[in-house]
């Protein structure tokens, strides 16, 4: 991987050539920052996602092969031509860039409380040549001048404090601690805060698509029940946790 997306030379190369050119520097200082357990990734600078290369740093989280899932879900249920869908909680763009790019016709907006993260997205956008139109929002305050969606989707911050002790070093050392955990105390705020917007800015029959953490499940759901939430559906990942959850508002 450091070969390929940071030196352009490919498996074939290897394989094939007698000899391949490489910038020896570069190369020794990568391989030291590896030693020092930084992700692959942020070494390289390019995460790979939906068959696509994504630029990324230390200020997003990288993509994972659920959120994928997650994406290819949401192209396959989607029934509504040129959608109109609102990625809360971007990061490196990853999912709104792709589904811009997976769903013919859609309109695609997405938020981030972060500068550095929408900088990236913005990047990412104009190298894949995607158009989606990205904005700062913090979702825990009024969000009236949004438009109303098809499709409202994210992949919130949904481990508690509490797991830290059971999450590998590189993650907790190198990716934004505030993209990945909630308080244990409240460790649905997100989920709860993106179904009320959903209340208000989702056209009816429109559909809210989450990745949770397999443990709060129940809860999400019986939350989304007494909002009026239905049907509401449990996907299971490629690990056979319960990962993406797609539910219907009916207003």
């Amino acid at each position: 991987m450091l070969l390929e997306d940071a030196h352009d030379i490919s498996q074939m190369d290897m394989m094939l050539k007698n000899s391949v050119k490489y910038n020896a520097k570069k190369l020794d200082e990568q391989l030291a920052k590896l030693t020092k357990m930084a992700p692959i990734q942020y070494v390289t600078g390019i995460a790979h996602f939906m068959g696509r290369e994504f630029h990324v740093d230390p200020t997003v989280l990288i993509p994972r092969p659920e959120t994928e899932e997650l994406v290819a879900w949401i192209g396959q249920e989607n029934e509504t031509k040129n959608p109109s869908i609102w990625d809360i909680g971007t990061g490196s763009g990853c999912i709104a860039i792709s589904l811009a790019q997976e769903i013919s016709g859609a309109q695609v907006y997405a938020s981030d409380i972060s500068d550095g993260a929408l900088t990236i997205a913005e990047l990412n956008n104009s190298n894949l040549d995607a158009k989606v139109s990205f904005f700062n929002s913090d979702i825990h305050e009024e969000v009236s001048d949004q438009p109303t969606h098809d499709i409202i989707v994210s992949n919130p911050p949904y481990i508690p404090e509490k797991d830290k002790n059971e999450m590998s070093k590189n993650v907790l050392a190198f990716e934004p601690s505030e993209a990945l955990f909630v308080s244990n105390e409240d460790p649905l705020l997100f989920y709860k805060r993106i179904a009320e917007i959903g209340r208000k800015k989702l056209k009816s029959g429109g559909s809210l698509f989450f990745e949770i953490h397999e443990a709060y499940a129940s809860p999400i759901c019986d939350f989304l029940a007494r909002l009026d939430y239905r049907p509401i559906e449990l996907k299971k990942d490629m690990q056979g946790k319960d990962r993406m959850m797609r539910a219907v508002i009916g207003h």
